[in-house]
């Protein structure tokens, strides 16, 4: 069967405490109940939440939905100020790493695999 990575990198800056951090910790439980309810989606999507700020973080390593929960995100860990675009890609190239390989096996060798999915959220603007 073929998989379908979800990359969700969350803002976790100071800018994202209280309010933020909650709407979008509920967007997530929201998008993951739906993924849920999909057959499809069952047997195909692969979640994975990384945090960053001051440096970048895996919260939730890459596993199916059927066992992802969507964890309580740490907030406060850092400020982005105008420096996102080099947050960004510390997170992308942490993201590569992990995705060399899925299950211990080197994504080479997954002959199924599809392009991976990225949702960005921050309230900071993007470069």
């Amino acid at each position: 069967m073929r998989r379908l990575p979800v990359y969700f990198l969350i803002d976790v800056s100071e800018s994202m405490v209280g309010e933020p951090i909650e709407q979008v910790q509920e967007g997530i439980a929201s998008i993951v109940t739906e993924l849920k309810t999909d057959p499809y989606a069952l047997e195909t999507v692969w979640v994975s939440i990384i945090g960053f700020a001051g440096k970048s973080n895996v919260i939730t390593p890459l596993q199916d939905i059927i066992t992802f929960y969507p964890p309580k995100i740490p907030v406060g860990s850092g400020a982005i100020g105008n420096q996102l675009c080099f947050y960004l890609q510390m997170v992308f190239r942490l993201m590569m790493l992990k995705m060399k390989s899925i299950n211990g096996m080197p994504i080479t060798e997954k002959k199924q695999i599809w392009s991976l999915s990225l949702l960005v959220i921050t309230q900071t603007t993007i470069c």
